[in-house]
């Protein structure tokens, strides 16, 4: 799981109140401290006070309790007043994190920049399917596929920016995928990028194809580049559609996701 508490605190003011949730849950999922919150003052400003919690966000979000606004995250769900404390002072009151604030952690803390990679014609409807999955889980996910049917050579070097840029790059395989150039192409970029990144290739395998099978016949004088390549693609990675039915789609997809870090999907 990576640290949300390692990223800058986000310009937007509703952004801000969702990264303070994530951050009290991270802390509380890690121990650092505990789910039930004492909060003095708490019909006024309401101060978290656990000096566990406040050290450890101190250093993203400041020194200042106020900035942990516990009535703006008990109005957005993330807090809830705790109906089964002991006796407390005047003024306080204790605050359970909820569920919902825990959710937050089943999703990457930064959405992921994601381009597919396919064949027209052996693979759109997946590419198209798995577009519209990864938008419905998250809306702020940055999903790129190429629709263009006739990319020119200022649509070539936008494609190879777009996978130099991404985080993660979804290559779907068919068994007359590696015969396209463009696929071919965009293997290569992702390769190359990964090679001074931290760029994630995952093949995904459908068709009745694996990374690896024979090769077809009809890729001819391509063959010999593809085998270059077919070394390259991380084998470990490769999610795998066998047999070819709509479950099995469905759980190829399930685990795209948890790759990509959503893990309660």
């Amino acid at each position: 799981m990576e640290n949300p508490l390692e990223l800058p605190v986000p310009d937007d003011p509703i952004e801000k109140i969702h990264a303070l949730a994530r951050d009290i849950a991270f802390g509380a999922a890690q121990k650092r401290w505990t789910a039930h919150l004492k909060v003095i003052n708490a019909e006024q400003e309401g101060i978290i006070a656990d000096n566990g919690l406040n050290n450890g966000l101190k250093p993203k979000w400041g020194d200042s309790p106020n900035h942990y606004s516990v009535h703006l995250l008990t109005s957005f769900g993330y807090l809830a007043r705790s109906t089964s404390a002991s006796y407390l002072n005047q003024g306080e009151a204790y605050y359970d994190i909820t569920e919902k604030a825990f959710s937050l952690l089943g999703h990457p803390a930064t959405p992921s920049s994601v381009f597919i990679s396919y064949k027209r014609g052996e693979s759109s409807a997946f590419g198209l399917l798995i577009e519209a999955r990864l938008k419905l889980v998250d809306s702020n996910i940055g999903v790129f596929i190429d629709k263009l049917l006739e990319p020119g050579d200022k649509w070539h070097a936008q494609l190879e920016e777009r996978v130099r840029q991404s985080r993660y790059f979804v290559c779907l395989l068919g068994p007359k995928s590696l015969g396209s150039i463009y696929v071919r192409n965009e293997i290569r970029w992702a390769l190359d990028e990964a090679d001074h990144s931290d760029t994630v290739i995952i093949p995904i395998c459908h068709n009745r194809y694996s990374v690896g099978a024979e090769l077809s016949d009809e890729l001819g004088t391509d063959a010999a580049e593809i085998k270059a390549l077919l070394p390259r693609l991380s084998v470990n990675n490769a999610i795998i559609v066998n047999p070819e039915s709509a479950e099995a789609y469905e759980l190829a997809i399930m685990k795209l996701l948890n790759k990509l870090g959503y893990s309660n999907i």
